[in-house]
């Protein structure tokens, strides 16, 4: 339990959240600027103004990255969790996810039946022979360097190299990976050079190249290829010139031309396509004008004006619409002013505002929104981060590098915790070893190394010290049972009491 100096102090934090101008979010709580966002099937991916990857929602294939144990793989995470950095952009698929760096290499995890993370594995029968192997994976594996753009689709995936070729691999039942062929790819296969801008979808994909020509492939059973056709294609085909970008959702496609017109094609059951009708189009039809970014649902849509209005319709069962209602929308419903980025997923959405703030709406049932809960919503609710307090001795601790949890295992910076303890330090940059010790227990730990010693004597824990902008994160937990102290947690203010 808590001591009554630490409630005192989370009572005056609290309190001073409450009273200061301004501030709408939770006490003990901060929010961080995001510059990218992608929501999958049951997932989403988001990208800070520091270049930090945090996922949450459903974690049943490891599509979260966070190296979870089969058992925290059921669970699902409401809390968004840090899992790496430099990244630049992302994309959730229905359960994988792919993160571009900055320095141009592509990262991808989660569920790979089909191939569809491109390391040359897959999860299945392996072949000649009747085992089962499970090569899903739980944490990011590098698959490729000279990335520019990236797409993932619910079982396939893709990639633009800068040298403008077009790579593609997983689920290929469909053709969707325009190959020629149905067979499925566990490696990027190369499909066509030129490329600039390219959507996965669910069994069909869209490619824009250079010269602003679109090129559609794979499953056309509704007419989503947009070629007056509902004849399935296995290689690339040119339906349309003068496009900027594109999006493919569950069986319909939307485009934007260059003079901002949005166009729509394919499966229209639930409105999607934003004509007014539930009526199934082969051939693109004209659906607004003034667009410039959109992002398709498994049965919605979502799409951004150059003013910054964001506009939804199509399927609203569990608010993804975030119009305030579960009422299916068949023609376009402005519902927010102010928006930069826009993504849809498989029952939710998000939109990150010209501030940087997110906003999401829709189902939550897996905590794919990120608000801390698991509760839908038909409305947009902002994303919150939230910090970590550390309270030594009724103390509140100050870090010029933040906590974080990863793994659910709650980091320190190792520095002022120690110096705290009144252990003495000793650091080797060479080896990037740690050296402390207090009251005659001796602890040595080494970044990335999973098993540090306690006088002498191995430990074993799940997750190492990690470095951060120039900051060594140690595990609490360890540093903790090391030394013999005492470590509270309080889950709803997410503070951490240390009691020496």
């Amino acid at each position: 339990m808590l001591k009554r100096k630490a409630i005192t102090t989370i009572l005056i934090l609290a309190l001073a959240a409450a009273l200061t101008p301004g501030l709408s979010s939770p006490a003990l709580a901060y929010v961080d600027t995001f510059t990218a966002i992608s929501a999958g099937g049951f997932h989403s991916l988001g990208v800070k103004s520091d270049g930090s990857l945090w996922t949450w929602g459903q974690n049943y294939y490891g599509q979260l990255g966070n190296g979870a144990s089969s058992a925290q793989q059921s669970a699902s995470n409401q809390i968004p969790e840090r899992i790496m950095e430099g990244v630049s952009a992302v994309s959730a698929g229905q359960y994988h996810s792919l993160a571009l760096k900055s320095d141009g290499s592509l990262w991808a995890w989660g569920k790979n039946h089909f191939g569809e993370i491109g390391d040359g594995t897959y999860s299945g029968v392996q072949p000649g022979t009747t085992t089962y192997v499970n090569n899903d994976k739980l944490a990011p594996v590098k698959i490729m360097d000279n990335v520019a753009f990236i797409s993932a689709g619910d079982d396939h995936s893709m990639a633009i190299k800068k040298d403008g070729s077009l790579w593609a691999w997983g689920k290929n039942t469909d053709g969707q990976l325009g190959d020629g062929t149905i067979v499925n790819r566990t490696a990027p296969a190369k499909i066509m050079d030129g490329a600039a801008y390219v959507s996965a979808g669910s069994n069909h994909s869209m490619a824009v190249k250079t010269d602003s020509s679109l090129w559609v492939w794979g499953s056309n059973l509704h007419g989503q290829l947009g070629d007056g056709t509902t004849t399935t294609r296995l290689s690339p085909v040119r339906i349309l010139n003068s496009v900027s970008s594109v999006s493919a959702g569950r069986y319909f496609s939307m485009f934007i031309k260059t003079d901002g017109s949005l166009w729509a094609s394919g499966w229209n059951n639930n409105g999607q396509l934003g004509d007014g009708s539930r009526t199934d189009r082969s051939t693109p039809v004209k659906i607004m004008d003034g667009a410039a970014k959109l992002s398709t649902g498994q049965s919605h849509t979502t799409a951004l004006k150059k003013d910054g209005s964001l506009w939804v319709w199509g399927s609203n069962y569990s608010g993804q619409l975030g119009d305030g209602t579960t009422t299916a929308r068949r023609i376009p419903v402005k519902i927010i002013d102010g928006a930069a980025a826009v993504s849809a997923g498989g029952a939710h959405s998000f939109v990150i505002k010209s501030d940087g703030s997110l906003w999401a709406w829709g189902w939550n049932g897996n905590g794919q929104l990120g608000d801390l809960t698991s509760l839908s919503r038909s409305a947009p609710v902002r994303v919150t981060a939230p910090e970590i307090t550390v309270i030594l001795d009724g103390r509140v601790l100050e870090f010029d590098v933040p906590p974080r949890i990863i793994n659910g295992r709650t980091l320190v910076p190792l520095r002022v915790i120690f110096e705290e303890l009144g252990a003495s330090l000793n650091w080797d940059n060479s080896t990037q070893t740690l050296t402390a010790e207090r009251y005659g227990t001796i602890v040595k730990l080494t970044v990335g190394d999973a098993s540090p010693t306690v006088n002498g004597k191995v430990v074993s824990i799940d997750q190492p010290a990690i470095a951060v902008n120039g900051r060594i994160l140690v595990p609490l937990r360890f540093v903790a049972e090391a030394f013999s102290i005492d470590v509270g947690w309080d889950p709803v203010n997410w503070v951490v009491t240390i009691t020496t």
